[in-house]
């Protein structure tokens, strides 16, 4: 036996009797009634402002009260509900009067066999308006949204018959073109008008193209506005075609493009802009590099003239300035090479050669050489593998292997000790040169192989130089298809890294 299916009903009736005999034959139809009767209007108003009700069922007259009044309330407040008379007297134009008035059925009170199926219709028929009223609500929300993302973006939908000529547009498709939404029934021959005079033949070719070809479209053009201002549009467009699989439609898009293209103009003029700078900056290295050299090379040659005399004459006044000057020259000649460096690295111009080498022999040779300058420090070497055969330019990756190991003795700090490792990892051979110094703030690490970087926590009265090194350094690395990383911890010193693939070694 099934569930008894509850209903919630507002009686409108001024005999208790009568609405009992309602309820009795609501239970007999299947339905667990709770109800609630009422006889004035401020009754039923308060009823129906209290809950929702799922039918109402009223006699047509009562001493204070009526079912034309009743309804006339139900409808003042918006409601849909089930409105059903039921009444023991009721004449043929007065039934006529109420349904035109909105009621939805009439049953005599000496017939209520009729009841139960004429409710049960109702509330059927009640549910399919409210799932149509919701989908329309949807719709309208929809349509709301869809309207307000086309104006945001300026993008409108359009749609042409072709039989026709005739077109429909967005409201954003007026806009886009200069017109008020809707101001007129547009054609293929309107929207044509719009386009600029200059961009309408290429306009039409293409679209006379997509239709003998049957191919979706995207152009771009200028469209040409009343009030005389160019806009720049993206167009879009694609045919539907009927069950014959002949074109019948051309559906697509428009988009007003002005503000992004004038974006990219700028973009490109600054990066124009940009491009030159940084060539004129590359000239002035070179140019700056090799009008040095000229100069460095004599004062360096004249400075060993007068060492060497120095030393013969055993001249201690003179010896010593002399060493500083010799290896502050040297230091103003790494400068002017790192320079010359940069300035081949930016145009793609630094040559390589490159041969097959040991990479541990090398890194022997850079560390000798360390050793004999740096005085007064500890540098320790753990060669944790035999042979580490690469190809590369041997002077090259030298030269990275200096620059780490003078970036690790001028930021080595007060314990003076440096550790460089090599060994092989994989089909990789790895070499890295560790300091216990200052270290490198985390924020600042991801920054320290780009060009001119220097550490927030170095001063520059200590730690000279300009920050080309490392960026050097990367750039060699990265062209011997390797890798280069750090790692560090601020106050406690930095491992620097690299990588590069091993070969096998070649027989003599």
């Amino acid at each position: 036996m099934n569930e008894p299916l509850p209903l919630r009903v507002l009686i409108v009736e001024d005999s208790e009797p009568d609405t009992l005999l309602l309820v009795r034959e609501l239970q007999r139809g299947g339905y667990a009634p709770s109800y609630r009767r009422v006889d004035t209007p401020e009754a039923a108003s308060a009823a129906l402002d209290g809950q929702e009700w799922d039918l109402i069922l009223a006699d047509h007259s009562m001493p204070h009260f009526s079912a034309p009044a009743a309804l006339e309330l139900v409808r003042d407040k918006g409601l849909d509900v089930p409105f059903i008379i039921v009444s023991g007297k009721i004449g043929e134009e007065d039934a006529v009067a109420a349904m035109r008035a909105g009621a939805h059925d009439y049953i005599m009170k000496d017939n209520l066999a009729r009841l139960v199926a004429a409710i049960s219709r109702e509330l059927r028929e009640a549910e399919v308006r409210r799932e149509r009223r919701w989908a329309q609500e949807e719709l309208s929300r929809s349509e709301a949204s869809l309207a307000a993302a086309q104006r945001i973006a300026h993008l409108g939908n359009w749609e042409q018959d072709l039989a026709t000529g005739e077109e429909r547009w967005s409201d954003e498709v007026y806009r886009i073109y200069g017109y008020a939404p809707q101001q007129f029934r547009p054609t293929y021959e309107t929207f044509l008008n719009c386009v600029h005079p200059e961009d309408r033949e290429y306009v039409r070719r293409t679209v006379d193209e997509s239709l003998r070809n049957r191919i979706p479209y995207n152009i771009e053009h200028r469209v040409l506005r009343p009030d005389g201002a160019e806009r720049i549009v993206q167009g879009q467009g694609e045919l539907v075609l009927d069950d014959r699989n002949a074109p019948v439609r051309i559906v697509g898009t428009v988009q007003d493009i002005t503000e992004r293209k004038k974006a990219e103009q700028q973009r490109e003029e600054l990066l124009a802009e940009v491009e030159h700078a940084l060539e004129l900056r590359n000239q002035f290295l070179s140019l700056a590099s090799h009008e040095l050299k000229t100069p460095v090379t004599s004062i360096k040659g004249f400075a060993q003239i007068l060492y060497q005399r120095a030393t013969r004459q055993q001249s201690s006044d003179m010896l010593r300035p002399l060493q500083l000057m010799n290896r502050q020259v040297e230091r103003l000649e790494r400068l002017i090479a790192d320079l010359l460096d940069v300035s081949r690295m930016e145009t793609g111009q630094i040559p390589l050669e490159m041969l097959p080498f040991d990479l541990n022999s090398v890194v022997e040779e850079v560390i000798g050489e360390a050793a004999i300058a740096a005085r007064g420090l500890t540098l320790d070497y753990d060669k944790q593998s035999e042979l580490l055969w690469v190809r590369g330019d041997s002077e090259r990756i030298r030269q990275v292997l200096t620059n780490l190991l003078n970036n690790a003795v001028k930021y080595s700090g007060a314990r003076r000790e440096i550790t460089v490792v090599s060994r092989r990892e994989g089909d990789w051979g790895l070499v890295s040169v560790r300091d216990y110094g200052i270290g490198i703030p985390r924020e600042q690490q991801p920054e320290v192989f780009d060009l001119y970087f220097r550490g927030a926590n170095a001063p520059t009265d200590n730690y000279g130089g300009l920050g080309l090194g490392l960026y050097i350094s990367r750039n060699i690395i990265e062209r011997h298809g390797g890798s280069i990383w750090l790692e560090s911890e601020e106050g406690k010193g930095s491992t620097f890294s690299f990588a590069l693939p091993l070969i096998e070694p070649e027989s003599d």
